[in-house]
């Protein structure tokens, strides 16, 4: 059976965009992207190869059905948090003639809150030559602007931004069911089993590897968790700090929600599965009631 989710997981890698990403890319981009994959690969080894033999657990027990889900999950919101372009400013957000957008000569009607700190102007990425929509920011990696930007990660080889940061959420979220279930399972293999030294060997490194990531991801996890609910990025809270503005409070904030929303999608339904993003462009945004807008960075 493991040999079968082998050939068609190398089916499905064959045919998948990240293969491609991983041969156009420089090497010091698609590194994090091969270190991802060969830790996923770790993980998957150490329970289906290891664990499961090991603890005499068939495929349909409860471990291999949470696991084995939890992992694709992961894996498919790791592969559209890669390619999935998390958002660009249209054309016509350039400067018109009359100084102005060009959309608002095409009958388009934008409200932007945030300003220049000193002049009060509406943001221009003089890189782009384009007016910058709220929450947007230019990212030096990506050498572009980006709707909504969070962060560059690294370990995506992408931008978290606007429309894909619903699945590099699920693939945080996914990962820690993966291995809570892996770490629970390999130490009740170790204390109730008797298995061969190469069963050991494989659940203790996927053991080791599994309590590194949720050790290491499930704060950040919880960090991102508490930003959606306030309808906040990264950025805008290191924002918050530099400033030393004491409010925690996001003027996008518009309820929790709609907060959720906001990065996971309109329908509840699919909020846990990596189908659908947001259905909105990315361009203009609510300001949360009674509250001043908010001084931008440029």
């Amino acid at each position: 059976v493991l040999d079968i989710w082998c050939r068609t997981a190398g089916r499905w890698l064959a045919g998948s965009r990240v293969v491609n990403l991983v041969q156009e890319r420089p090497l010091a981009e698609s590194a994090p992207l091969i270190a991802v994959g060969l830790i996923m690969g770790t993980l998957y080894v150490s329970f289906g190869w290891a664990y499961l033999p090991a603890a005499h657990l068939p495929l349909s027990s409860t471990s291999s059905v949470v696991f084995h889900s939890s992992f694709i999950m992961a894996v498919l919101s790791y592969e559209r948090g890669i390619t999935i372009d998390p958002g660009f400013i249209p054309d016509n957000w350039q400067k018109s003639e009359n100084g102005r957008p060009i959309f608002e000569g095409e009958g388009g009607i934008v409200f932007m809150h945030e300003r220049k700190k000193k002049t009060g102007e509406l943001r221009f990425c003089n890189k782009e030559m384009k007016f910058k929509p709220d929450r947007a920011h230019y990212c030096s990696a990506m050498r572009r602007n980006v709707l909504r930007m969070d962060h560059y990660c690294p370990w995506l080889a992408n931008c978290v931004g606007y429309h894909n940061h619903k699945f590099f959420f699920l693939f945080l979220f996914y990962t820690l069911i993966a291995t809570g279930t892996l770490d629970v399972g390999v130490i009740r293999a170790l204390h109730c089993c008797m298995h061969s030294a190469g069963h050991t060997f494989m659940m203790g490194q996927g053991a080791v590897i599994s309590t590194l990531l949720t050790v290491l991801l499930g704060p950040f996890f919880g960090f991102h968790c508490w930003l959606m609910r306030h309808n906040m990025t990264t950025i805008e809270y290191c924002e918050k700090r530099r400033d030393n503005d004491e409010s925690r409070m996001s003027h996008y904030d518009i309820g929790v929600y709609k907060n959720i929303q906001c990065v996971l999608g309109d329908n509840w339904m699919l909020w846990l599965l990596p189908i659908s993003g947001p259905s909105g462009d990315g361009l203009q945004w609510g300001v949360a009631e009674l509250r001043p807008a908010t001084p931008a960075v440029e």
